[in-house]
């Protein structure tokens, strides 16, 4: 039988495990009695748990969990996105997300994904993270094994989730700065060290958007006009139709959970990160929240609204390339208000002709997405004009 690779394989573990410590009853996180093959060590705020999984006398996998401030309101999905964006793909060498699905821990809602990625001696191993929150607090648990023998240590992951219990959370003071806005806290304390098989040590939350990292000039896929702009204020004209109109995307999918930041009473939605403020059509109706950086509404003339929060600049060229990839571009024209922008008109054919027009704020990092029948593009101008002319800076 195939021995597990521990150090042997990995190379990269510290030979010198600390001793098996007793857990006693802590706020926030709690873990069960776990097994004698867990070998507790040493870990540093945020991380509160770190253990490795002794196997035939080698380490076969590490456990760490996290648990942290969450300045914003945010549903389990929402939270692995930002994990995501933050963590995974920036401390994992070729990181390629698996599976996601929906789970339960300690009672709570949680989003657990798989994921594989590789080290500096090209060993190839296998994570599963599962995040999950209580109030404003939350929670990841990861794993991380041989991706080989990922399936036979299964068993041992699922025997700490299952064990894992909260109590009236209390997140150490120092590790997230107190903010009475919905603003994601700067870590106060020094970023940690890489740990051995790459684990995320950073908090999760968004960076403050003033330290947003510059873009590449090659990064903006800024769309090329197809014709003469339009003038200040006029939204750009539609073409006639003709072969070549992208296929229909993907169907959205309403979550349970909604979020604080949107108004009825004033129809305004406040950007997660407090940057801008949009004000909304008369007929809107709230249809999904994708938090921290996307919500869905129902607009007028059976249309989709959708408003995007990138994180940084890059990320808003990356989502406005993902908006029109596919569509066919009609041209583009300066937006008529108090911020600076542009906006975009481009179509594709489903079943019917449909038309997206994106509104653009660099300065605030915000993208507004307006897609409706193109018979309905004429008639709803007056109020997407307006949408995207009454667009605040926060």
């Amino acid at each position: 039988m195939r021995r597990f690779g521990g150090i042997a394989f990995l190379g990269v573990l510290c030979a010198v495990l600390l001793g098996v410590a007793s857990l006693p009853a802590h706020a926030g996180l709690n873990l069960g009695n776990l097994s004698d093959e867990w070998v507790e060590q040493q870990a540093e705020a945020p991380i509160k748990y770190f253990y490795y999984l002794m196997k035939e006398g080698s380490v076969a996998a590490e456990f760490r969990a996290v648990e942290e401030k969450v300045a914003i309101k945010i549903n389990p999905q929402g939270y692995l996105k930002l994990v995501q964006q933050n963590s995974l793909k920036t401390a994992f060498a070729n990181y390629a997300p698996g599976d996601t699905a929906e789970a339960t821990v300690a009672g709570q809602k949680a989003a657990r994904h798989d994921f594989t990625f590789t080290i500096d001696s090209g060993a190839k191993l296998k994570g599963r993270v599962y995040c999950f929150l209580k109030g404003q607090e939350g929670y990841t648990a990861l794993f991380v094994g041989l991706e080989d023998f990922f399936d036979r240590l299964e068993p041992d992951f699922e025997a700490v989730v299952n064990g894992m219990t909260l109590g009236d959370a209390v997140v150490p003071s120092g590790v997230f700065a107190a903010s009475p806005t919905p603003v994601p806290a700067k870590p106060t304390t020094a970023p940690l060290p890489k740990p051995s098989l790459g684990l995320p040590v950073a908090p999760t939350k968004a960076p403050a958007p003033t330290e947003a990292p510059k873009p590449e000039p090659t990064a903006a896929p800024t769309p090329a006009p197809t014709s003469a702009p339009a003038a200040s204020g006029d939204l750009p004209d539609l073409k006639p139709e003709a072969s070549g109109d992208a296929k229909p995307g993907k169907a959205l999918v309403l979550p349970e959970d909604k979020s604080t930041f949107w108004s009825p009473e004033t129809r305004q939605y406040e950007d997660p990160m407090a940057r801008s403020v949009v004000t909304l059509p008369e007929t809107i109706e709230l249809k999904e929240e994708i938090l921290p950086d996307e919500v869905i509404f129902k607009g007028p003339d059976a249309s989709e609204i959708r408003l995007l929060f990138p994180v940084t600049e890059k990320d808003l060229a990356n989502r406005l390339e993902e908006q029109t990839k596919e569509w066919k571009d009609h041209g583009s024209s300066p937006i008529s208000g108090a911020l600076a922008g542009s906006i975009t008109l481009c179509s594709k054919t489903e079943t019917v002709r449909m038309v997206r027009l994106l509104a653009h704020y660099k300065d605030i990092q915000t993208l507004i997405a307006v897609t409706l029948a193109a018979a309905d593009y004429d008639k709803a101008k007056p109020w997407i004009q307006k949408l995207f002319a009454d667009v605040k800076k926060k």
